[in-house]
């Protein structure tokens, strides 16, 4: 399905608004076992609504769980709730697939629909799509290597094993020639290893209860040449260290990432979920390091340009400096944001006491 056609899913008319969930496509891989997504509902209307939503997928394989403000999880696959005169919510909803085969070479598909029915008006009912794949747990890529790395050490087994035959008929052979084959095992296993290194850093999951914010923006800072600092002080402008916020334009989590960058940028940064805090931080300081390199190609190294494309698009930036303007031409409010984020030494996160919270307290 394309952009388009997600775009399309959205409902509205003048007494409820029910946008496709954000994102409306993603994968997970083991040992995340589900999925997250916000699903933006709008009362319209000058009354209160009284709303029925349910999550389904055709074969009824996938459990679906809706958060309500201050209540606990729910996992039934349905819940009913209100909306208040003019509210707007993004209700956070987990879609759990079936666990994911042991081999594979694709990913399982699973698509699902979320029906809101509207109870106050005569049961009118709207329906958005979604889409998750959940990877197997041994994919192309790992049995591709699993592959290289039994070659690499059949190879030489094989030779040594032929090289002993040999020196047992010819009774030939010197413990120079044995130490030279054996030694030809670690150049298969190291061409292996470079070659499937990765171009962007690949962060082991880390336990988000026993990490907290700013331990985050440290190792993540320290990871992609960073400054934790900026990196804090960006998400405190962005999101306000919401992990679940969702902007106006469909920015996600933590750091406001547009649905369209985390497509590109997710992938080289290894991760799924973009209400994740610390996978939307790599992708953002993924997207932020390709910036900074883009625009000091451009002759404008460090991080002013970088911050104001990440914040006003890269085009607007680079048409600012192509057309042989200067910072000055830069609009006020990007040039604000700007100048607050690089105030690392004085910008108000720091003293924040939620860089002190543990990074999983506020999942589900």
């Amino acid at each position: 399905m394309t952009n388009s056609e997600w775009r399309m899913t959205a409902k509205r008319d003048k007494v409820l608004s029910v946008s496709a969930p954000v994102p409306p496509e993603q994968s997970i891989a083991w040992p995340r076992g589900k999925g997250r997504a916000l699903l933006p509902l709008a009362n319209n209307s000058d009354e209160t609504i009284r709303l029925h939503l349910r999550g389904e997928d055709p074969d009824s394989a996938c459990q679906f769980g809706f958060s309500l403000p201050g209540e606990a999880n729910k996992s039934s696959g349905s819940v009913t709730l209100e909306l208040s005169p003019g509210q707007v919510l993004s209700l956070p909803v987990s879609i759990t697939p079936p666990p994911p085969s042991l081999l594979g070479l694709a990913p399982q598909t699973y698509h699902f629909t979320f029906t809101v029915i509207n109870l106050s008006q005569k049961e009118r009912a709207w329906t958005v799509m979604g889409r998750l794949k959940s990877k197997p747990i041994i994919g192309p890529g790992l049995l591709g290597v699993t592959g290289i790395c039994l070659i690499a050490l059949f190879v030489p087994l094989y030779r040594f094993i032929e090289n002993r035959e040999n020196r047992e008929d010819a009774f030939s052979a010197t413990p120079a020639a044995e130490a030279s084959e054996a030694g030809a095992l670690w150049p298969l296993l190291n061409r292996g290893v470079e070659q499937s290194a990765p171009q962007t850093p690949q962060l082991a999951p880390p336990d988000l209860e026993s990490l907290t914010y700013e331990a985050m923006f440290k190792e993540v800072g320290a990871a992609y040449n960073l400054d934790w600092r900026m990196l804090a002080a960006m998400a405190y402008q962005e999101s306000y260290l919401d992990p679940m916020a969702v902007g106006a334009l469909q920015e996600m989590g933590l750091m406001q990432i547009m649905p369209a960058t985390w497509n590109v940028w997710a992938p080289k940064a290894g991760v799924s979920d973009p209400f994740d805090p610390y996978s939307n931080l790599q992708v953002s300081a993924t997207y932020q390091v390709y910036l900074r390199e883009y625009f000091s190609g451009k002759g404008h190294p460090g991080n002013k340009w970088m911050l104001a494309a990440y914040n006003w698009g890269p085009d607007n930036a680079l048409q600012v400096i192509e057309s042989g303007a200067d910072w000055g031409d830069v609009p006020l409010h990007v040039r604000r944001y700007v100048l607050k984020i690089m105030q690392t030494d004085s910008h108000p996160v720091l003293s924040d006491p939620r860089l002190q919270e543990s990074v999983g307290g506020v999942r589900e």
